[in-house]
């Protein structure tokens, strides 16, 4: 009997940790899907692009307006 309530307790450790395991995992792949990293190049350019010419421009205004 002592060894059935052992495996019963250690089936339960294990169905922790495997459920622990896939939040993780799920954890993960759901802030792989959400990151720019999944993005294609084109779409990444067309997302960065616009704060590059917004910050080239304002340091244009910001030489000139200097001098």
């Amino acid at each position: 009997m002592d060894r059935l309530v052992s495996s019963t307790a250690s089936l339960y450790k294990k169905m922790e940790e495997l459920s622990n395991a896939e939040h993780a995992i799920r954890r993960h792949s759901n802030t792989k899907e959400t990151s720019i990293c999944g993005e294609s190049f084109d779409s990444v350019v067309s997302l960065l692009a616009p704060f590059a010419f917004v910050l080239l421009l304002f340091r244009i205004r910001r030489a000139f307006l200097l001098l």
